[in-house]
């Protein structure tokens, strides 16, 4: 059975300018660091399963957002029904 990483892995991936320049954009509007935003997306590719069972093994902006877009979907979950 493969180890459990501890902690970041260094990896080197090669993206279109475009969508390097658009990420970068998007980093900058959610105040997160160009590394910070590709994590972000791909967490948010791999899912609620896997960001369960992962969560301790996250950065802490990325904890952060994912904490900020559960409470806005809570409070917005509350309004629908009249909360």
């Amino acid at each position: 059975m493969p180890k459990k990483p501890t902690g970041p892995v260094p990896l080197q991936v090669r993206l279109p300018e475009a969508l390097r320049a658009k990420l970068a954009e998007m980093a900058k509007a959610s105040g997160r660091s160009l590394n910070s935003e590709i994590v972000w997306a791909l967490v948010q590719h791999a899912g609620n399963e896997w960001i369960e069972a992962n969560v301790l093994d996250m950065p802490v902006d990325i904890l952060q957002h994912v904490l900020t877009k559960l409470q806005e979907e809570n409070k917005r979950l509350k309004e629908e029904r009249g909360e």
